[in-house]
């Protein structure tokens, strides 16, 4: 009676048991395997994918940047694989060869760029032979850009069902430099074993550079340049430094002993 009754109750307590040491195992990841969220841009000849979620393997791509590339005028297909995710396929027209016309007009700090050719336009920085493709912007049939000290250059493609055209690249010249003027009240002192030049100026400035017969011997932000006495004979040269590197073309005074 009584081994009977222990072998009763003893089959749900085995069943609990086995219950309890399986949910003490790895669970396997029920979530959904994330598919590649990508954008595609086919710029000429050279096709571009920018991944806007997660990190992606691009088949046959050149990975550069932060982005994939492949250059090829021709239609394929490629495929996409999200990094322990799934993969998407996705396939690229023919590359479209003709290129927008463009016509430059300067004006005194801008430039009017006047396209032709198709109904609307990209525009990217062109840096070091090679298009920011990041920095994409729309424009219609005339664009106006401002002109700096410091040649920039831009391409420009045409849009014709979600695809671009081969770019054109295009630079605008720079600003002629601005004058900078010259500092007034040139002198200078013998204070002991040295020689001080003084100056004024009551524009913008940087920074004023000092040279001692032709030969850069100093830098000063203030009005005061103190250098050892000369020996001889001394052409002093005071020039000054605007914001972008601008200088003027110098004031001088002559040390005598």
């Amino acid at each position: 009676m009584k081994k009977k009754l222990y072998n009763t109750l003893s089959m749900p307590y085995l069943v609990l048991l086995l219950i309890i040491l399986s949910s003490c195992g790895i669970k396997a990841d029920t979530r959904p395997l994330l598919e590649p969220n990508v954008k595609v841009l086919r710029i000429g000849d050279s096709v571009y994918v920018i991944s806007l979620e997660g990190d992606v393997k691009v088949e046959g791509f050149e990975r550069k940047d932060g982005y994939y590339v492949k250059k090829s005028g021709e239609a394929f297909c490629f495929k996409v694989q999200r990094i322990e995710g799934k993969s998407s396929k996705h396939c690229v027209d023919r590359a479209i060869e003709k290129e927008p016309e463009l016509k430059l007009e300067y004006m005194e700090n801008k430039v009017l760029i006047h396209l032709r050719g198709f109904d609307k336009y990209a525009l990217y920085p062109y840096v070091k032979e090679d298009i920011n493709i990041r920095n994409r912007v729309l424009v219609s049939e005339k664009l106006t850009l401002d002109r700096y000290y410091e040649r920039a250059c831009y391409a420009i493609t045409g849009l014709v069902s979600g695809l671009e055209s081969k770019p054109k690249v295009f630079c605008v010249e720079p600003l002629p430099p601005p004058i900078v003027e010259d500092v007034e009240s040139l002198e200078y002192r013998v204070w002991g074993s040295s020689l001080l030049i003084l100056w004024q100026y009551d524009k913008e400035y940087e920074s004023f550079l000092i040279y001692k017969d032709g030969k850069l011997v100093g830098e000063t932000y203030g009005f005061i340049f103190e250098y050892p006495l000369p020996k001889e004979v001394a052409l002093f040269t005071v020039r000054v430094k605007r914001k972008g590197g601008f200088l003027s073309s110098g004031r001088s005074i002559t040390y005598k002993p």
